[in-house]
């Protein structure tokens, strides 16, 4: 299985230029959050905590999602200059995704701002 958690760091310390703890979003943790709430949400067979496990799930599908969203304004501000209009379509398309807001998008998002960054040259995972 693929270390995301790890991933998601990376590319929120590379946007904002920052150690582990220059922001409270770039630590592997929020993303592992998110990982172990989904799976409670999905494997729960208990229906008097449904609400609960979907609060809390749905709690860090925004928690991550903000904080990749913000990694991709500080990324546009940084390279504005240097996006060509392909960069930019790919910028909507994972805004799109992180709009949506849940698990399979935010991963997808994920690999999509991990390539995008790679063109770049700002992140290397």
């Amino acid at each position: 299985m693929k270390e995301q958690a790890i991933e998601y760091e990376y590319i929120i310390r590379a946007a904002h230029k920052v150690g582990r703890l220059g922001i409270p979003a770039a630590h592997a943790d929020r993303f592992r959050g998110l990982e172990r709430n989904f799976v409670s949400y999905k494997e729960n067979t208990d229906k008097s905590k449904e609400s609960d496990f979907l609060f809390n799930y749905a709690f860090y599908c925004g928690e991550v999602s903000t904080n990749l969203n913000n990694a991709l304004w500080q990324f546009e501000m940084n390279f504005e200059k240097n996006l060509t209009q392909e960069d930019k379509d790919e910028l909507d398309k994972i805004e799109a995704l992180l709009l949506m807001g849940r698990m399979e998008q935010i991963v997808e998002a994920l690999e999509l701002i991990k390539t995008l960054f790679s063109k770049h040259k700002i992140v290397n995972v």
